[in-house]
């Protein structure tokens, strides 16, 4: 009874896990980058791998939407509702002339998410990291 209920919540928490912040991801994955009215949509994108074995490091992606209110509440809507599955989030609302951020964190792997709005811009930034950067790292080896 004890492996079974072992299991049963595993699989939960990898279902848990899988679904971490797909609202956001179910929006980048969309076809957004064709022009409609004034709408600007840029999406950059880089990978970070080491050079002795060709493993990935980062990953990051920059996906910038300006002059589209109705994408702007979409992203901001999904990163509401993805903070509930993060690992650790952070939200500051817009003054001083500082913009709206959210910045949103999920362990293993890192995955750190953050937006900023100000005005009709909105900036979101995905970073995937795979294993620190530090050029010291060795992985830990299982004895």
């Amino acid at each position: 009874m004890k492996k079974f209920l072992i299991v049963i919540l595993l699989s939960i928490a990898a279902v848990v896990e899988s679904r971490a912040q797909e609202h956001i991801d179910a929006l980048m994955r969309r076809d957004l980058y064709t022009k409609s009215g004034n709408r600007e949509v840029k999406l950059r994108s880089g990978t970070k791998r080491d050079s002795q074995t060709g493993e990935i490091i980062k990953r990051v992606t920059e996906f910038i939407v300006k002059d589209d209110k109705a994408l702007i509440k979409e992203f901001i809507e999904a990163f509401n509702i993805d903070s509930e599955s993060a690992d650790t989030w952070s939200y500051s609302e817009a003054h001083a002339g500082k913009p709206e951020q959210y910045l949103l964190v999920w362990q293993n792997p890192m995955r750190v998410y953050s937006l900023s709005r100000s005005g009709n811009l909105l900036i979101v930034m995905v970073q995937t990291i795979y294993r620190p950067e530090d050029e010291d790292f060795v992985e830990p080896k299982n004895n």
